[in-house]
């Protein structure tokens, strides 16, 4: 079983103060109420790295948005990401 991790009200503060929109977590990261809480005022998007579909979905939007557009270069792209973030898996991330 996977490594547990806690998402606390400081850890979103961090983010936030740091300008980040979105957060990458593990699906074994507890967040706790007050993070929550701060998540939904602070309107960051949490993306579970270990979630294929809520992973692909996100970076499409993001390709989407700026204009990308060619499936072969999105999939290598997203390869690339999930091989990276693969790399630092258990750590929280904010981007």
């Amino acid at each position: 079983m996977g490594e547990k991790h806690i998402l606390t009200s400081k850890d979103i503060e961090r983010c936030f103060y740091e300008g980040s929109k979105v957060l990458f977590i593990t699906k074994g990261t507890i967040i706790l109420p007050g993070a929550q809480d701060l998540i939904k005022s602070t309107n960051i998007k949490i993306v579970r790295v270990d979630d294929d579909g809520e992973m692909k979905g996100y970076l499409k939007e993001c390709f989407e948005k700026n204009g990308i557009t060619d499936e072969e270069v999105c999939n290598r792209i997203i390869k690339m990401i999930k091989e990276k973030l693969t790399e630092k898996r258990g750590e929280k991330d904010c981007n």
